[in-house]
């Protein structure tokens, strides 16, 4: 879990359920190394057991007086399923968590068909759950789908802040001109890549509400 910051008050308001995989000699393996080798039914059965981790964490929180929410990345193919809202719904029932305290990650670049995106995107919102675009800035259909689609947020690519130093004045008015164009559409914004005090007090300072970041705090068990 990494905890998702809101940068004017300090409060944790969010985490996001992160999968690591862990060898029998505790070696952790991240993510950009095993995902790649797993077909589509074996991300769905990933996303599905962790989701029931996620909200299980949420129900335990509660009962220790931490209201937060949790977030999580939809696997491409898990959208398309006819069967990704019924499954959600059970998941939140089962869990007693209301679907506004759960909110899916839809990458950028993630192509969906226009007609499935229609169809399963409305099936998500009439269940009440949040959706996030998340990585914006590292793909090219970001507007469309700005237009087409009610993200409740938008989480700045990580990869943005890369060359911060090297190109301070450029990277900064990008990372100004996608927070303000998710206040101009009513979004919020969480500037992931947060790694040091001088990031965190520059995403502050553009006008970014939420961040999230090793700055902030690493994802931890």
């Amino acid at each position: 879990m990494q905890p998702i910051v809101d940068l004017q008050s300090g409060h944790l308001t969010k985490v996001e359920a992160l999968v690591r995989l862990q060898q029998s000699n505790g070696q952790i393996v991240p993510p950009a190394v095993f995902l790649p080798l797993l077909g589509d039914d074996d991300l769905n059965l990933l996303f599905r057991q962790g989701l029931d981790i996620a909200l299980d964490h949420l129900v335990c929180w509660d009962r220790q007086g931490l209201a937060i929410e949790v977030s999580l990345n939809l696997p491409p193919r898990m959208l398309q399923d006819s069967h990704c809202a019924q499954w959600l719904a059970a998941a939140l029932q089962h869990h007693r968590v209301a679907p506004q305290r759960l909110t899916l990650e839809l990458l950028e670049t993630q192509l969906l068909d226009p007609a499935v995106k229609h169809r399963d995107i409305d099936a998500l919102l009439k269940l009440g759950v949040k959706l996030a675009m998340d990585d914006l800035g590292s793909g090219y259909s970001s507007l469309q789908r700005l237009l087409t689609i009610p993200f409740d947020t938008l989480k700045v690519d990580q990869s943005l802040l890369i060359h911060i130093r090297e190109h301070p004045a450029q990277t900064l008015s990008l990372i100004r001109a996608i927070v303000q164009m998710g206040h101009d559409f009513g979004r919020a914004v969480v500037v992931e890549g947060l790694e040091d005090a001088a990031t965190i007090e520059a995403a502050m300072l553009l006008g970014a509400r939420y961040g999230q970041g090793y700055g902030l705090a690493e994802p931890m068990p």
